[in-house]
């Protein structure tokens, strides 16, 4: 039990906090890269400007949290509830987006570039500039180089 306890600026790489309870905790510019998160318990937490780059945070429940500026590029969100969560500018480029929710969520100025919607739950959600899918960097993210040309001998 972690709640009501400050964490600012940790770095929890790699670390597995599955099913651990973090309530109103505050993780301001906290390093969460390649944790697991998975069913864990954040509501209410301030997590500003914090990292989850590849963090799976699956079933997590995120809600009544501030998680502006915050980085969920490649996190991996399964059925991961953000409640009248506040995400203004946060990047989920790249993020697993499976059956999560977002009902009563304030994603100002998100970047979804390319996140993985599916049965994604947006109800009463505010997408004011809501950055989707930029179909040119995609383009460049999937460009290769071409196969150099055999000579022939």
């Amino acid at each position: 039990n972690l709640n009501n306890t400050i964490f600012n600026q940790v770095n929890f790489t790699d670390a597995t906090l599955s099913f651990c309870k973090m309530t109103n905790t505050s993780c301001l510019v906290a390093d969460f890269t390649n944790a697991k998160l998975i069913s864990s318990d954040l509501e209410g937490s301030i997590a500003t400007g914090a990292c989850f780059d590849h963090c799976d945070m699956s079933k997590a429940n995120l809600s009544k949290t501030v998680f502006n500026d915050a980085i969920f590029t490649n996190a991996t969100c399964i059925e991961t509830v953000f409640h009248d969560a506040s995400l203004h500018y946060a990047n989920f480029s790249h993020a697993i987006l499976i059956s999560t929710s977002f009902m009563g969520a304030d994603l100002l100025g998100a970047n979804l570039h390319r996140a993985l919607e599916d049965k994604t739950i947006w109800q009463n959600a505010k997408t004011k500039l809501v950055k989707k899918t930029d179909p040119l960097l995609a383009a460049a993210e999937d460009w290769r180089p071409p196969k150099p040309i055999e000579k022939m001998t």
